[in-house]
């Protein structure tokens, strides 16, 4: 790998080199590696493994803050009058290059395995599997799988400019020729975890064990069809981490769009760009995740508004954003406020907080002092009906509507309870159904029948409030005596869970919503008088009822 850097700007070009600034080696190698005289090239083993210092290299370097790469100790600091600098000393010489390992694969690529993790593949299947790769990462961004091979299947042009490049430098001939890999193998993390805080090496030991990956935590390289191409697809990955540690970036989703950002101008590879410009667009779609791995919230401004609650934390900070950062990074943290105006030394006060708006909506008020942000919800529409409270569920990204009012019910608080107003009586004979009409146009999720009054039956010895033991025999039609319920409408008689032909209620719901217009005539029967019975007249009728049903417009 080669770094690059100046006083004010830090170019990783990973396996690039522009030929203009250059990392610095100042004056030793990790022990037992003795110190050399400037101006030499030295060689020392450790543990059975070659370090080389390039030190001649380096001119008036006028070193003073170091980073350690991985053995070396290198000048961030310097006036830059060189021609180029390799080092890549966690790199074992014994570990066996790319292309030894697999001469005996560089054959045609017509089918033929060129390498040992290689799926040759045809046209048809590099573009299945670029359609399904794109559309599953675009899903679901953290299937690095579907990345990796989406990164494959359409990153030929791209990486054999990269090919190229390298080729024309000299120290990109050196990587091409040696191939040396970045893994467990070659890399010593317990040496690394030694090193001083604030050395590369250290904090790249760090960054790995924060995040929970190790350098084989890269997949290997599989459908690209070119053994050299291939290895530079998986030198890109390999170096991946290095950019996270260089440029001081997690592997939380806005750090990892920043890394991808980086990568799709070094690299021109059209998985960085699809990454890069996609994924801020999808982040959207989540207002609020919060894990091990992925941080990124969504904020909404409401200016001259306070909640007044008990904070978890009071910061002094930059500006808003430094403030929502350190709630996105508290897991107690929902919402924050921020004041108008800054102090003598230009910091806003930050209050974290442990709720918000919606949650505790008594507690929010306007203010002169501060700005309330909170979390991006589907609350913001106010999709709870009838003056209900949206309270937000940050890890579903949902919500449910608490406090419907007396009445109202369903996930919106859309639905209510409407009565009609006078009693509805079924004779059982002569014709004489209990007739209903809606009061309004919209959908009938249920029907609740309380009983009042009467009975029916087959004779009296047999009478109930709805049918005949455990048969329900109570039928709903439409004015045209079309049966509505039961829904399996050739049943003159059906069993209803937790309800007899004796329960002092009945409840008819219904699995697709009625839809009614205002006005519109319904008719409760009992069985034997809607098909004329001929045992129908000594039905001791009329039977009584309350008919209420669960309406929203």
């Amino acid at each position: 790998m080669v770094v690059h850097t100046s006083r004010s700007k830090l170019h990783v070009p990973l396996l690039l080199h522009s030929g203009d600034l250059f990392v610095c080696v100042t004056e030793k190698v990790l022990q037992p590696a003795k110190e050399e005289e400037r101006g030499q090239v030295g060689k020392e083993s450790y543990n059975g493994k070659t370090t080389q210092l390039f030190n001649d290299r380096c001119s008036r370097c006028n070193a003073t803050n170091y980073v350690d790469y991985i053995g070396f100790e290198v000048s961030a600091t310097c006036d830059w009058q060189s021609k180029g600098l390799e080092f890549d000393d966690a790199i074992s010489d014994s570990i066996p290059d790319w292309e030894d390992e697999m001469e005996d694969k560089n054959l045609s690529h017509d089918g033929i395995q060129l390498y040992e993790s290689h799926i040759p593949t045809s046209v048809m299947q590099k573009v299945l599997l670029t359609t399904g790769s794109a559309l599953m990462a675009l899903y679901n961004p953290e299937r690095a799988d579907m990345v990796a091979t989406l990164g494959e299947t359409t990153g030929f042009l791209a990486l054999k400019n990269m090919h190229k490049k390298m080729q024309a430098d000299p120290i990109g001939q050196q990587i091409l020729q040696e191939c040396p890999r970045i893994n467990s193998s070659t890399i010593d993390m317990n040496k690394l975890r030694q090193l001083p805080d604030g050395s590369f090496g250290r904090e790249y030991a760090r960054n790995m064990d924060t995040n929970k990956i190790t350098a084989d935590s890269r997949d290997e390289v599989k459908f690209v069809d070119d053994k050299d191409l291939a290895y530079v697809m998986q030198r890109y990955r390999e170096v991946h981490d290095f950019v996270h540690t260089l440029a001081g970036l997690s592997i939380s989703v806005s750090h990892e769009i920043a890394v991808k950002w980086y990568e799709m101008i070094q690299t021109g590879l059209p998985m960085c760009a699809l990454s890069s410009v996609v994924a801020p667009i999808r982040l959207t779609a989540r207002s609020l995740h919060r894990d091990s791995k992925f941080r990124v919230a969504s904020f909404i401004d409401h200016v001259f508004h306070v909640l007044d609650v008990l904070e978890l934390e009071s910061r002094l900070v930059r500006d808003r954003i430094d403030c929502q950062l350190h709630c996105l990074e508290d897991q107690r943290c929902f919402s924050t406020n921020l004041a108008t105006k800054p102090d003598i030394n230009s910091r806003y006060v930050c209050k974290l907080l442990p709720t918000d708006k919606y949650n505790a909506s008594d507690s929010f008020r306007p203010s002169p002092r501060f700005h309330h942000y909170s979390v991006k919800t589907p609350c913001l529409s106010n999709p709870c009906s009838h003056n209900s409270s949206c309270r937000a569920l940050y890890q579903l990204n949902d919500f449910w509507c608490g406090d419907c009012h007396p009445n109202y019910s369903g996930s919106y608080c859309e639905k209510w309870l409407v009565e009609i107003p006078y009693h509805v009586c079924m004779y059982g004979k002569g014709d004489m159904p209990g007739v209903f009409f809606t009061l309004l146009a919209g959908k009938i999720y249920s029907i609740r029948l309380v009983h009042i009054s009467g009975k029916v039956g087959c004779t009296p010895e047999d009478e109930s409030n709805w049918g005949y033991h455990s048969d329900i025999d109570t039928i709903l039609t439409d004015k045209d005596n079309n049966v509505v319920f039961p829904e399996d409408h050739n049943a003159t008689y059906y069993q209803l869970p937790g309800f007899t032909g004796n329960s002092p209620e009945l409840v008819l719901s219904f699995t697709i919503p009625l839809l009614v217009t205002a006005g519109q005539e319904y008719r409760l029967w009992y069985w034997e008088d809607l098909v004329n019975h001929n045992d129908e007249n000594n039905n001791p009728g009329p039977s009584c009822m309350k008919v209420i049903y669960l309406f929203s417009d």
